[in-house]
């Protein structure tokens, strides 16, 4: 018997009990003040961003959120390019209240300094910041709060709990939230939120809660939320087979395969290569890499992406298949002539089988191609 049943009715109603703690009292608290926060971020990034239009357009710009512990890396590679300088240099940051800091510039990051200007300006993750470049060597820095009322520390008052609680996200947020946060345990208390609100049918919203179990490892309750859809989209079915594809034992690669047909005959899902590439992965981390080859040489209308036959090529490394391994590299050296990942892959699948020449005659490949930098 498989380890998750696929085959129960999509119609129940009843939350089970594997469920019930990510609807207790304690979650609430936690879910608002969660929900508060990415609210104030996504309100801090978009004034920023209105401040940034503002701005004088001969003046080089960008955003970034506010990062107070270690060195501040500027990430616009175009105005870094442009207009700074690749040596180490000392750099003024003013703030609104024309109070100048120096920091040192040192590889596209602001080293010394940095921390001076983040505490005295108070600055918080949440916070936003926009940069103008006003001369070479300054930048005039606009900081755009996360928190009102709530302070520095980013806790919540009674008007911020007062207004959350009557905060009707919609679900393009709510999936937002949770893609955001799908590896972290307050994925869950947005889940109790959203249970409260009555908002649990809601697809887009359940699909991203499929990947939020999955990510834990709560396979149970992902299985439980699959069955409770009343109707299942693309996503849905991708977000199982992604799921399953990672769990790489021979139990899920039933429930893989059958799934996989199911889509097609019962849903009218047509297979995309994503779909491809995840049942590769799922024969291949199982050992069937026959079975992974022939998904793609018999099953496949199109031709398979780098990404299938990557897939196929690592299940062939991870088990020692030398012969399956050789097509699929072939197939990645005409697809990918320039990634240098793909050639050594395929000579650590040789020199695992002890084959030192064909390891050779590999690297003299790449240096001909100029792959061995």
């Amino acid at each position: 018997m498989a380890l998750v049943d696929f085959s129960s009715s999509t119609t129940s109603t009843t939350t089970p009990m594997a469920l019930c703690e990510v609807v207790e009292d304690h979650c609430e608290s936690s879910a608002r003040r969660f929900m508060y926060n990415s609210i104030a971020t996504e309100w801090a990034r978009e004034r920023a961003e209105d401040v940034q239009r503002n701005l004088d357009p001969k003046h080089p710009s960008f955003l970034k959120p506010s990062q107070v512990s270690g060195a501040f890396i500027l990430n616009p590679h175009r105005l870094c390019n442009e207009y700074l300088s690749k040596e180490d240099v000392i750099f003024t940051l003013v703030n609104e209240n024309e109070v100048p800091f120096t920091v040192r510039l040192s590889g596209r990051k602001f080293g010394v300094g940095w921390k001076a200007f983040s505490n005295d300006n108070n600055l918080v993750e949440r916070d936003a910041l926009v940069f103008e470049l006003v001369k070479p060597a300054k930048f005039q820095a606009y900081i755009i709060r996360a928190y009102g009322s709530s302070g520095v520390d980013g806790s919540l008052d009674k008007d911020d709990i007062e207004y959350l609680a009557n905060f009707e996200p919609d679900s393009i947020a709510i999936s937002t939230i949770l893609a955001v946060f799908s590896s972290s345990k307050l994925g869950f208390e947005v889940h109790g939120w959203v249970v409260r609100r009555g908002l649990e049918s809601n697809l887009s919203i359940v699909n991203s809660l499929i990947v939020v179990y999955s990510d834990q490892g709560k396979l149970e309750r992902m299985r439980w939320l699959f069955n409770f859809m009343s109707k299942r989209d693309v996503i849905s079915w991708n977000s199982i087979i992604s799921v399953l594809s990672a769990c790489a034992n021979l139990g899920f690669v039933e429930e893989g395969r059958r799934l996989f047909v199911e889509m097609q005959n019962k849903y009218r899902i047509k297979p995309r290569m994503e779909y491809f590439a995840c049942m590769v992965n799922l024969f291949g981390r199982a050992d069937l890499i026959t079975e992974a080859y022939e998904m793609i040489v018999q099953k496949m209308v199109s031709n398979a992406s780098p990404t299938v036959w990557g897939a196929l090529l690592y299940a062939c490394f991870l088990h020692g298949n030398v012969d399956v391994g050789e097509i699929a590299a072939e197939k990645l050296f005409e697809l990918e002539p320039d990634n240098a990942h793909n050639f050594e892959l395929l000579m650590m699948i040789y020199g695992k089988a002890g084959r030192w020449e064909d390891v050779e005659n590999v690297m003299r490949l790449m240096v001909a191609r100029g792959l061995d930098s």
